[in-house]
């Protein structure tokens, strides 16, 4: 997957976010997304989803902020509408996270963080099919 990430002044992202080799949970790379004074948004958009299928996301995610500081927050969003939202993260070892979309055949997934003078260290993101899923009562496929 190509990443593309901006600031939330609309920078560039960021000099922190950075594929490495440092903390990789499976594999040998991971991407490390620091910042410094505002949130990196990072996107992907996926192109190979169906209209009505319901998908299960997953990754792993570990934090190592400095404490002293303690600005941190971690979101995920679908096609903008947030799935995940954790905030004051402490450190953690990497920790598995899952949840289901209904796919659009135009989506993306964002992560957006900030983690002042830290780092979230993400890796093994997956995006899957799910069959015989369903998103809860709501959902109902056409």
């Amino acid at each position: 997957m190509r990443w593309t990430g901006t600031l939330s002044t609309g920078d560039p992202v960021d000099p922190y976010v950075k594929v490495r080799n440092g903390n990789p949970h499976s594999g040998a790379k991971e991407l490390d997304i620091g910042t410094t004074n505002g949130a990196n948004d990072i996107t992907q958009p996926i192109k190979t989803t169906t209209v009505g299928d319901v998908y299960t996301v997953c990754f792993w995610l570990a934090s190592a902020p400095d404490q002293l500081i303690g600005k941190t927050s971690f979101a995920v969003l679908w096609n903008d509408v947030s799935e995940l939202e954790l905030t004051q993260s402490g450190p953690s070892t990497y920790q598995y996270y899952t949840f289901t979309v209904v796919g659009t055949a135009n989506d993306h997934l964002r992560f957006r963080e900030r983690n002042d003078d830290g780092y979230y260290y993400l890796d093994d993101v997956a995006i899957q099919l799910c069959s015989g899923c369903t998103t809860g009562p709501q959902f109902k496929k056409k």
